[in-house]
């Protein structure tokens, strides 16, 4: 059982990973691919760079165990080493360059009369706009690290690999949908956002189940729930409170 259960999360990762990099192709083309041609901040083409080389480091590191290939696996895996960090870094700068430009556009807005909003109201909510990416962020390094202090239990860090790559379902699936809905559906207004949400849940929800019906370890499919849920719970409700406000506030 436990290598069916191996290969069953290798696939899961194999074929998400293969899909998010072709739905990546439509996901970014409005904001990034299309504007190849327009100055662009230089830390978004590195963000993008990385982000390519870590979708094929997915693709590469599941196609090994698929392939049963164990040791290679072990080798080209310390690559993330070197990878993730700088995959952060830059991440952090994005989310920087959107907090920036989020808060731009929000006085642009008052100043036009748009929004009758000012100084620390402003603020406020362009600390709400970052969300999101804040969202995906802390869970994939938590969720790779988590995977890394489990390499040498498989079907442990497996699952944490399998919750890394769903940190990126969010940031690729919104955008993909909302810019479809943008050209089919221009009048719909939907919280994209839960599509990938729900999809995450769904996921190790039936992961744990797997898990209890096979006696398996449940803890890291419950703790990774669990997670999804609180980091959801909090983009629904706490945006608005003292702790999310003060926390972003210390970073920008």
């Amino acid at each position: 059982m436990p290598k069916a259960a191996l290969k069953f999360y290798a696939n899961a990762v194999f074929f998400g990973a293969l899909l998010l990099a072709v739905l990546s192709l439509h996901a970014f083309y409005p904001t990034y691919l299309g504007r190849l041609g327009k100055p662009l901040p230089w830390m978004m083409h590195l963000h993008a760079v990385l982000m390519a080389a870590w979708l094929g480091l997915l693709v590469l590191q599941s196609g090994l165990i698929r392939r049963g290939n164990v040791s290679l696996h072990r080798t080209t895996g310390r690559l993330s080493y070197a990878l993730v960090p700088l995959l952060l870094l830059t991440a952090v700068a994005m989310i920087a360059y959107s907090y920036e430009r989020g808060l731009g556009e929000l006085r642009e807005a008052a100043e036009a009369g748009r929004l009758s909003l000012s100084g620390e109201a402003l603020l406020h909510e362009a600390r709400k706009y970052v969300a999101l990416p804040v969202y995906y962020f802390v869970g994939f390094a938590l969720f790779y690290s988590l995977a890394m202090l489990n390499r040498r239990r498989p079907l442990v860090h497996a699952q944490f690999m399998l919750a890394t790559m769903l940190m990126l379902t969010g940031p690729i699936l919104d955008r993909s949908l909302y810019f479809t809905a943008s050209v089919a559906m221009p009048e719909l207004r939907f919280p994209f956002e839960w599509v990938a949400f729900i999809l995450a849940d769904c996921v190790f929800a039936a992961v744990l189940v797997l898990n209890l019906r096979r006696g398996a370890s449940w803890q890291p499919a419950a703790f990774c729930l669990a997670c999804f849920l609180a980091g959801q719970s909090i983009y629904r409700f706490g945006l608005d409170s003292r702790a999310w406000q003060s926390t972003v506030g210390l970073f920008f």
